[in-house]
């Protein structure tokens, strides 16, 4: 939610409680800084190296007030000075909702030019809860994060293997946002798994095979012969640009071949002997 100059507050109320979220409630034209960043949250994940210092956060000019809702289960992202939400975010169903404290007029604050502005928008549109469909490579990732309602925060867990039927209870991390289900030793084979409960399947994810495997790069054949020497191997390195590659595997089991040579050769002597016994006068 991007407030605009202009807002019916009661219409944004209204579709805001059905969620179960905040809501805003009116327009402050004080100038405000943000000194707040939860990058402890998920929704920062890869946007810092390190835990940022003394970061220079956006400021605002004016804002609009966002309520406090007890029902809502709404996490600060940014935060002014005021104790005030600047970018909020809550649950609803399979989604979330975020709530922006400023219209993207730079009037209100600088925060469309400042630094976090693209990790951020860039977050809220790709960063997904529901992963279903989504899939993961073996050996390259280590962990496979489930959204889940939060009744179902603390079932118990198990990993159902689609084509062979195999089950197991895997590694799980509980956070605010569902689980964290670690890609161990039980994971081998690519394929579908289904994570499920007593009750529900809560999700489905293929996990595949490094791409790596078809990678069509190859050495040079400087490259293969450096090797072939290095390594003392007992490989010939075949070059066949005129005739197919069988043809030149089986002309190195058997040697050359040389019968076509020979005919040749013995009807150009045939044809000389002719020539000499015809113009060769004695």
């Amino acid at each position: 939610m991007i407030p605009g100059k202009k807002m019916d507050y009661d219409t944004y109320r209204t579709m805001l409680t059905a969620m179960q979220s905040n809501y805003y409630t009116s327009y402050d034209t004080s100038n405000i800084p943000l000194t707040y960043l939860n990058y402890h949250h998920p929704f920062f994940t890869d946007v810092f190296e390190t835990e940022p210092k003394d970061i220079l956060l956006p400021k605002t000019n004016a804002h609009y007030r966002i309520t406090k809702n007890n029902r809502s289960s709404s996490q600060t992202l940014l935060g002014l000075s005021t104790q005030e939400s600047f970018l909020e975010t809550s649950r609803y169903k399979s989604g979330r909702i975020y709530l922006l404290a400023v219209s993207l007029n730079t009037f209100d604050s600088n925060y469309p030019k400042h630094a976090v502005f693209v990790p951020g928008f860039y977050k809220m549109l790709f960063y997904r809860e529901n992963m279903h469909g989504d899939y993961q490579t073996l050996s390259v990732d280590k962990s496979i994060n489930v959204s889940v309602e939060k009744q179902y925060q603390y079932e118990q867990y198990k990993v159902l293997q689609a084509e062979t039927s195999k089950e197991f209870f895997p590694q799980i991390v509980r956070h605010d946002l569902g689980i964290n289900i670690s890609i161990d030793e039980n994971f081998k084979d690519a394929g579908i798994y289904y994570i499920v409960t007593e009750k529900d399947t809560q999700d489905i994810v293929a996990l595949n095979y490094s791409r790596k495997e078809s990678d069509l790069r190859t050495y040079s054949i400087q490259e293969l012969d450096s090797i072939i020497d290095k390594n003392k191997m007992d490989v010939n390195v075949l070059i066949s640009k005129e005739k197919a590659f069988s043809e030149a595997i089986q002309e190195k089991n058997n040697g050359k071949s040389l019968w076509k040579t020979f005919i040749i050769l013995a009807l150009l002597f045939a044809g000389i002997e002719v020539l000499l016994l015809r113009f060769w006068r004695i």
